[in-house]
């Protein structure tokens, strides 16, 4: 299997790569499920992939799952089939 990769501009500056088949990430189930792969930055927290183990959640609502599938199953949310959406979140 082909990795897709994709490059992030991240607030600093500085670009970094993410592996787009790699669905592991923080989640909130916000009236749609968001996903934020490699961090949240809000305006009284932060939550960074390299800390993921540190924290206590939920954070503002938002945890660690490690596929979409295990975020979607904790958030009681169907996902399409790959037939009805190849392309339904976009990460």
């Amino acid at each position: 299997m082909v990795a897709l990769l994709e490059s992030l501009q991240r607030r600093d500056g500085h670009s970094q790569m993410y592996d787009q088949t790699d669905t592991s990430g923080f989640y909130k189930n916000d009236g749609s499920l968001l996903h934020a792969p490699n961090f949240v930055d809000a305006p009284t927290y932060q939550l960074n992939r390299e800390e993921k183990d540190n924290y206590t959640y939920p954070i503002h609502g938002w945890y660690w799952f490690d596929n979409i599938e295990s975020a979607a199953n904790f958030f009681g949310i169907q996902l399409p089939n790959q037939e009805e959406s190849s392309n339904e979140f976009n990460f």
